[in-house]
């Protein structure tokens, strides 16, 4: 009987993992990710590949121009082709030896498949990779009958729901367009952001912001601008608020600010910076369940305090304890905030 296990949602809640710079693994993954053609890498300079706001987007600064070109060898053939359109440009690269085939298609800039098939032991092991226009990002590996999906909101909270998995399977195939990409080391450095936005959090005002908030959509013109100036002046401090709030209790006026707000303050269509994407995980929940694991009590510590606000309960963990009693609460606290995501609950804030 064909076996595949329940999907794995991670679109709200999250757990980060410590992925260290230039680690054995790392080394490891970088030499076996597949290598572009020497004779095809000329192209790559014609388009950028990018993750804005947790997306991969695909850019050129030309347009309605097509090139194509390809590569056939004893046991490789290899072909690349780019249609040139501004942020709507569109890639397709192709990859077939011996051991295997990967495709990897960007579509009007902004939809993403990628996927790689291998031969094996029990069957055609593969792995796909999708981002449509909009909504959740999905990831599929299987062998034979066997197969699990995993889902998530953006493409860091992929990585950080699975950071193991994707350095080892899935980034070097992203970064294969573009190999001085380094996702890896900026999930790290947000790893190194998450404290210090804890701290704006814990700091806030928060009363005070969900006024200015309110503010946005009072009749008054005046008030509405005058709450858009201070917003926009809190920087750093508002933007980690006003991407925790459920927009969907407020009016169109007020999302409308509120996504211009957050859009100028990230830098508009830049690329995610790791301060950028720490604004994406400091609320989640587990992200702070995976850092209760961290090797330093101090760190610990201030993992459960965010959380147990977070969550605005109690949670059973002692930082102090052994590791098997960590562990064991860890695993506990993990397995209840899955059922929350799967039956598509949010813990409140």
């Amino acid at each position: 009987m064909e076996h595949r296990p329940g999907r794995r949602y991670f679109a709200a809640t999250v757990m980060l993992a410590v992925w260290a710079i230039a680690s054995p693994a790392d080394r490891q993954a970088r030499a076996q990710q597949p290598q572009l053609n020497p004779g095809l890498a000329p192209m790559l300079r014609y388009f950028e590949l990018n993750v804005s706001s947790g997306r991969i987007a695909a850019v050129s600064d030309q347009r309605d121009r097509k090139l194509e070109s390809q590569s056939n060898g004893k046991d490789r053939r290899e072909r690349l082709s780019i249609t040139l359109s501004g942020d709507a440009t569109s890639i397709s690269y192709e990859l077939a030896t011996s051991e295997g085939q990967i495709g990897y298609e960007v579509i009007d800039g902004r939809e993403v498949m990628l996927s790689r098939r291998t031969p094996g032991a029990a069957g055609e092991a593969y792995l796909e990779f999708h981002q449509p226009r909009s909504g959740p990002v999905s990831l599929r590996i299987g062998e034979g009958n066997q197969e699990t999906s995993y889902e998530a909101g953006n493409l860091w909270s992929l990585l950080a729901a699975e950071p193991e998995l994707c350095r080892e399977r899935l980034t070097p195939l992203l970064e294969l367009l573009k190999p001085d990409w380094r996702l890896n080391q900026t999930a790290l450095e947000a790893e190194q952001s998450l404290y210090d936005s804890a701290k704006v959090i814990q700091s806030a005002k928060l009363t005070d912001w969900r006024r200015l908030v309110d503010d946005l959509g009072d009749a008054k013109f005046s008030r509405r601008q005058a709450a858009d100036r201070e917003l926009r002046a809190l920087g750093r401090g508002a933007a980690l608020f006003l991407t925790s709030i459920d927009r969907r209790e407020l009016d169109a006026e007020q999302q409308s600010r509120i996504r211009a707000i957050l859009h100028d303050l990230s830098g508009g269509n830049r690329p995610d910076t790791s301060d950028w994407v720490a604004l994406f995980l400091v609320r989640e929940p587990r992200v702070w369940v995976r850092l209760l694991g961290s090797d330093e009590e101090d760190r610990r510590r201030r993992a459960l305090e965010h959380l147990q606000r977070l969550l605005n309960r109690p949670i059973a963990f002692d930082p102090a304890g052994d590791k098997p009693s960590r562990d064991a609460q860890v695993s506990a606290l993990r397995w209840q905030l899955e059922s929350i995501a799967v039956e598509g609950k949010k813990p409140q804030p």
